[in-house]
């Protein structure tokens, strides 16, 4: 069987995830594909085409899907013609509940030429502690605990898949009208970001990193643009701690970067999860 994964991680969560999924696909004896979609693909209808089971991954955000993965779920339907149904699987990576479920990405694809196969949630660490959301670190045993129970999710759903069966782990999602009140503090987080160009070396990594090319050079300043995806990759990257939030510094003592889940872990448990 073909797998062939497309997936969005902000801060690492969940391109470890589907490092994963990749290692155990080929050691369950199937053939695996991962595409970045930061990546600039051309030919996704064919990518789709050759294969057996596609799969989306991505992390949650105010329990719902990344404005960059919906854009990108929106330009897979329209690669798509025919009346064949193609399987489809979908990862989340969450901190804390995901609030979103599988039936998102199936709104954004055409129902008549895809079918959900596959769904599962995998809770490994909120990547935002800031002035106006603080939260605490990951401790090493609670990092290897949730990386731990996430590969065994995902080679539980590889091997199901993988027989011709369904894998798909349900869970009470919260009222619509909720989710779309959370879905506008996505579509406003950036208004929360502002780069301090007092203190901002033009570097230009955060710009360099920005998977939707939303921070750029205006007057010798560093803006954020409304394209923002709220990654908050930047916030966490920024080697000076230049980019605030809410307004605030957000002194990086008391407020932790977050890079990827590895970075909780001893250089011994880090080989373990490679």
């Amino acid at each position: 069987m073909i797998f062939t994964t497309f997936y969005f991680s902000g801060t690492g969560n969940t391109k470890w995830a589907v490092n994963q999924l990749h290692k155990i696909v080929l050691a369950k004896e199937h053939q695996s594909a991962v595409y970045s979609i930061e990546e600039n693909l051309q030919n996704i209808g064919e990518l789709i085409r050759k294969s057996d089971i596609i799969g989306f991954a991505f992390p949650i955000y105010a329990m719902n899907i990344p404005p960059i993965m919906k854009q990108f779920l929106q330009k897979v339907s329209q690669s798509i013609s025919g009346d064949s149904k193609k399987p489809v699987f979908v990862i989340t990576t969450i901190g804390y509940a995901d609030g979103c479920g599988p039936t998102e990405v199936i709104k954004q694809l055409k129902l008549k030429n895809f079918m959900l196969k596959g769904y599962i949630s995998l809770k490994i660490a909120n990547n935002i502690s800031t002035p106006m959301i603080k939260s605490k670190p990951i401790s090493p045993d609670k990092m290897k605990k949730r990386l731990e129970d996430a590969k065994a999710k995902i080679t539980g759903m590889v091997e199901i898949l993988g027989s011709g069966k369904k894998k798909i782990d349900f869970l009470a999602y919260p009222m619509v009208v909720f989710r779309k009140k959370m879905s506008k503090m996505v579509t406003n987080a950036y208004k929360q970001l502002t780069i301090d160009n007092t203190t901002c070396i033009k570097c230009m990594h955060c710009s360099n990193q920005c998977p939707s090319k939303s921070i750029v050079l205006n007057n010798d300043q560093l803006i954020i643009l409304p394209s923002c995806t709220a990654c908050m990759r930047c916030f966490n990257i920024c080697p000076t701690y230049s980019i605030w939030h809410g307004g605030r510094y957000a002194d990086p003592k008391e407020f932790i970067r977050y890079k990827n889940p590895m970075e909780a872990l001893s250089e011994f448990e880090k080989n373990d999860f490679h």
